[in-house]
C-alpha cells in the first residue's frame, strides 16, 4: 500500500463520516413529524459513520505497519515496532508513577536502544469511570507514551518526580516530600525519596531543567528512578502514530518522537 493510497482511503472516510452526519441531522429533522421515517435516517448515518470509524482503524494499522516502521527504523536505527501490543497494567503500575485506573489500553509498542542503553516505549490510554447512579461519566486520566529506560546510574534507593499535589503518594509509598532549592521546579513537581541526601546529588540545577524540559512535550510528566531503571510517563493526550479523520497526514508524530529521543539522550548523559 503506497502512501498516495493511504491518503486517498482517508480522504474516502471523511467523505463517508460527513455524509453519515448530514443524514443523520435530517433524521433528527424528519423525527419531529414522521418519527418511523426519520428514525431510518439515523440509523443509516449511524451505519456510515460506523463504517468510517472501522475502515479507518483498519487503514491506521496499515499506515504503522509500513510507513511509521520506515521511519522509526530512521531515528533508532534496529528497532522493534510491534503496532497491536503493548504494555501490561502490572509492568505500568508497578512502576508507581502512574496511578490504577478503571480501564487500561496499551499499543505500539517499540524497543531498542538509546545511546546503547535498552528502552521500551507504548502508547497508553487509562480512564477512570465514574457513575452517580443515574449517569456513567468516563474521564481520561492518562493519554500518552510510557518508557522504561536501561539507567547509566544505579539508584540504591527510589526517587520520584510527579506533578503536585499528587494525592497521598508520599505517605502511601512511606516516603516523603522533598522540598528542592528551585523555586520554578517545586511550583511544577514534588519529589519523592527515602533518602534526602540522593535526592540532593541527583537534582542538580542542570538535572531540575532537564525535567522541566519534558514539561513543552506534555500536559503532564512523571518520573521515576529505581534500580537500574528510569520510568518516564509523558501525558501528551494524543496517540503518537494513529491517523486521525481530518488531520494531515504528515510526520508530525515522528518529529515528536525525535524530540522525546533528544531529551532522553540528554537525560542520560546528566545521570552518567
Amino acid at each position: 500500500m503506497t502512501f498516495e493510497h493511504i491518503v486517498k482511503k482517508k480522504k474516502t472516510c471523511e467523505n463517508l463520516t460527513v455524509v453519515g452526519i448530514i443524514i443523520m441531522i435530517f433524521g433528527v429533522v424528519f423525527l419531529i413529524g414522521q418519527i418511523w421515517f426519520g428514525f431510518g435516517f439515523l440509523v443509516i448515518g449511524l451505519v456510515l459513520v460506523a463504517k468510517a470509524g472501522y475502515d479507518m482503524k483498519k487503514l491506521s494499522v496499515s499506515f504503522k505497519d509500513v510507513f511509521v516502521r520506515q521511519e522509526l527504523e530512521k531515528v533508532l536505527g534496529d528497532v522493534t515496532f510491534e503496532p497491536e501490543r503493548g504494555f501490561d497494567p502490572e509492568t505500568v503500575y508497578g512502576s508507581l508513577i502512574l496511578r490504577k485506573e478503571d480501564r487500561f489500553h496499551s499499543e505500539d509498542y517499540i524497543e531498542g536502544t538509546i545511546d546503547g542503553r535498552r528502552f521500551k516505549s507504548a502508547d497508553l490510554h487509562l480512564q477512570d469511570v465514574r457513575s452517580n447512579g443515574k449517569t456513567t461519566t468516563v474521564v481520561t486520566m492518562f493519554q500518552g507514551r510510557f518508557y522504561i529506560l536501561e539507567s547509566p546510574r544505579l539508584f540504591d534507593s527510589p526517587v520520584y518526580v510527579l506533578p503536585n499535589r499528587t494525592s497521598m503518594f508520599g505517605s502511601y509509598q512511606g516516603m516523603e516530600r522533598i522540598d528542592l532549592e528551585s523555586i520554578a521546579f517545586n511550583d511544577r513537581f514534588d519529589v519523592f525519596g527515602t533518602e534526602k541526601h540522593q535526592v540532593f546529588l541527583m537534582m542538580k540545577p542542570a538535572f531540575m531543567e532537564k525535567l522541566l524540559e519534558f514539561s513543552v512535550v506534555a500536559k503532564r510528566t512523571m518520573f521515576g528512578f529505581r534500580g537500574r531503571e528510569v520510568f518516564v510517563a509523558l501525558d501528551t493526550r494524543t496517540n503518537a502514530f494513529d491517523l486521525r479523520l481530518f488531520y494531515e497526514v504528515d510526520d508530525r508524530y515522528i518529529k515528536e518522537i525525535e524530540h522525546e529521543i533528544k531529551l532522553i539522550k540528554e537525560l542520560f548523559q546528566l545521570l552518567t
